[in-house]
């Protein structure tokens, strides 16, 4: 985005191992020297140890080289493809957590699609999209900076809230706007670069993010935690059901015959373990920043009307941005929407990476 997000706060803020997050009992709050009401950083622009000046997220959703507007080509599970960021295309999907991650690591490592001969990690880091990432953009399209500034916008559920018009492309072609705003399986739809087209930016023109509206429901690195262990991320459920990371199932078990070891701990959002999906005890587990707690969903419904359900025991990772050929998911896709899942590569889920400077 090049900008930084801040937040006002009017509650004390709380930290935890991964920098400056708030848990989902506490709103957050910054304090001025007289007792005046302040300002913090999105967590998204705390990395490790780190404070970014910016982050720079991928416009579209992920491809690869192979990719055309035929669905097909989209389809594959594995590591050994370069990632692409552009329009008209289907997306990269059906492809486990872990060969997510792996593939968006890989574009700063050598040969990578914008590493060196020697790879350059040590100054740019890519990475897979993280649920405060995704949070950051959306709390971004909702202000001065997004649709919420536009003249044209088009204002649901009162004078605060402001559509991205849906990408509900039956192939989902990267960059495609539907015919109107909440548009739903079309054949046939509008390019990025039209006037229409436009309406399905983040800001409502060309330079804006596209596909977070509809286009492929996207995977993040946010995870529930497994059972008995609040520092541990579960990467699934069982052999069969689980993201292809080594760690614990959602019961505890331990998991060694994944794809790969976990990232470190900056890499991936963590939110406290549940058994509820739909309730407010689910909803209450999310944190500040991930415009999900702001926006107080119920009933799995979030603003907009955007589908809403979050991660609990039998599906521990996050998806978001919501669309599906194959359920009723699409009239409500949207920033807001986000979904679970477990992060095989047999759901037609897509990805995004996202660019730092260290």
């Amino acid at each position: 985005t090049g900008e930084r997000a801040y937040y006002s706060t009017d509650t004390e803020i709380t930290t935890d191992n991964s920098g400056l997050y708030v848990q989902a009992t506490d709103l957050a709050k910054g304090t001025g020297e007289n007792g005046e009401q302040a300002w913090i950083i999105h967590p998204a622009f705390t990395f490790g140890d780190d404070q970014l000046n910016g982050i720079w997220v991928a416009k579209y959703e992920a491809s690869n080289p192979d990719c055309t507007i035929d669905i097909t080509t989209g389809e594959y599970n594995g590591a050994d493809k370069q990632v692409e960021i552009k329009p008209n295309v289907t997306s990269w999907r059906y492809i486990q957590v872990a060969n997510v991650f792996t593939v968006c690591e890989n574009m700063t490592k050598a040969g990578g699609a914008i590493g060196t001969t020697s790879g350059n990690n040590n100054v740019i880091d890519t990475h897979m999209m993280k649920n405060m990432e995704w949070g950051a953009i959306a709390a971004l399209s909702q202000s001065q900076y997004g649709v919420f500034n536009l003249e044209s916008a088009t204002g649901i559920n009162g004078d605060k809230t402001y559509k991205i018009w849906n990408n509900p492309d039956s192939r989902f072609i990267t960059g495609s706007v539907g015919d109107t705003a909440n548009a739903n399986n079309q054949d046939s739809t509008n390019s990025y670069n039209t006037t229409i087209g436009t309406k399905a930016s983040t800001t409502g023109t060309i330079y804006g993010v596209y596909d977070m509206a509809g286009g492929s429901w996207e995977r993040v690195m946010g995870f529930m935690t497994a059972q008995g262990f609040p520092n541990e991320p579960s990467i699934g459920t069982n052999e069969v059901y689980n993201t292809g990371f080594n760690g614990k199932f959602s019961d505890g078990t331990v998991y060694t015959k994944g794809i790969r070891g976990l990232p470190d701990r900056k890499y991936y959002d963590l939110y406290i373990y549940g058994i509820t999906y739909n309730d407010q005890e689910a909803y209450n587990r999310c944190k500040i920043g991930d415009f999900i707690r702001e926006l107080n969903p119920v009933s799995e419904k979030s603003w907009n009307d955007d589908y809403a359900i979050f991660v609990y025991s039998d599906n521990p990772v996050l998806g978001r941005g919501g669309y599906s050929l194959s359920s009723n998911f699409g009239n409500n896709a949207g920033v807001f929407a986000l979904s679970y899942g477990v992060g095989t590569p047999n759901d037609s889920y897509s990805f995004r990476p996202v660019l730092m400077l260290l």
